[in-house]
C-alpha cells in the first residue's frame, strides 16, 4: 500500500510540474508579446510624429 501511494503522489507531482511549466511558458508568451506590441505601437507614433514635423 504504502509503495502505491509513494508512486501516485510521484506522478501527480511529475503532471504538476509539467502542468505548471505551460503555464509559465504561456505567460512569458503573453507578456512578450505585450512588449513588442507596446514597442510597435511607440515607434508608429514617434514615425509619424516625425512625419508631421
Amino acid at each position: 500500500m504504502n509503495g502505491k501511494v509513494v508512486k501516485t503522489i510521484g506522478i501527480i507531482t511529475s503532471v504538476a510540474g509539467f502542468g505548471l511549466s505551460l503555464i509559465s511558458d504561456w505567460v512569458d508568451e503573453s507578456k512578450m508579446k505585450n512588449e513588442v506590441s507596446e514597442q510597435v505601437a511607440k515607434a508608429v507614433a514617434e514615425a509619424l510624429k516625425s512625419k508631421e514635423s
